[in-house]
């Protein structure tokens, strides 16, 4: 499957797998009724590898121009209120309200083992912080990717999500044609603790929850 049937996923619902190139995640499209969106369902992480990498200290979800974006920042190690360096991913919005419900199992096992080993501590309090730095400077040190979806792991204290994406053009030639499947690129993993995974899937299913 080459990149062009990658950019499936508007109207449809797609199930994504890992491939043997860890730089590739093979997805398989299941079109809802009428072109309704379905859900979007991503196995594990195993063996994906991401084009970029950037370690945050914090994050937010927040609609900006009309899109919803999460929003990581790694934040100045003198001072927590200073912001260093941000990553920007948006979503779709339909999009984003859909893999907000597909993470919501995650979340909820993910709150849980927090609680139990007594870690998770004020839920949003990494949120909070985002929303409560300034930047330092002018905002040269930002980016803005495009992201169709995510894959979400984490072990002990630490965790990532990669983010997949694909242009616009092969996902809609992918839908014209019914295509059974297409090809994702993992195009960045933000890496955090586990408590800022927490606190970002929080804020993530409470914009959701407020576009829906």
């Amino acid at each position: 499957m080459n990149r062009r049937e990658r950019k499936a996923a508007q109207s449809a619902g797609i199930t994504v797998q890992n491939h043997a190139n860890p730089n590739v995640v093979r997805a398989t499209i299941s079109y809802g009724a009428g072109g309704a969106p379905t859900t979007f369902s991503i196995s594990s992480l195993q063996f994906t590898r991401a084009e970029r990498t950037f370690a945050a200290d914090c994050g937010i979800a927040r609609m900006r121009l009309d899109s919803p974006e999460l929003h990581f920042a790694q934040l100045d190690p003198r001072h927590d209120g200073t912001i260093l360096r941000a990553v920007m991913v948006r979503f779709d919005v339909d999009r984003f309200v859909e893999r907000a419900k597909a993470n919501e199992k995650f979340r909820l096992d993910l709150e849980q083992k927090l609680a139990d080993l007594g870690r998770r501590g004020e839920p949003g309090r990494r949120s909070k912080l985002f929303e409560q730095a300034t930047f330092k400077g002018d905002t040269a040190m930002t980016a803005l990717l495009d992201a169709e979806a995510e894959m979400i792991s984490w072990s002990g204290g630490r965790a990532g999500m990669v983010f997949l994406a694909a242009s616009q053009n092969e996902l809609h030639s992918a839908i014209q044609s019914h295509a059974a499947e297409l090809l994702f690129t993992p195009e960045l993993e933000v890496t955090v603790t586990t408590v800022v995974l927490a606190d970002m899937l929080l804020s993530w299913k409470t914009l959701a929850g407020s576009i829906s």
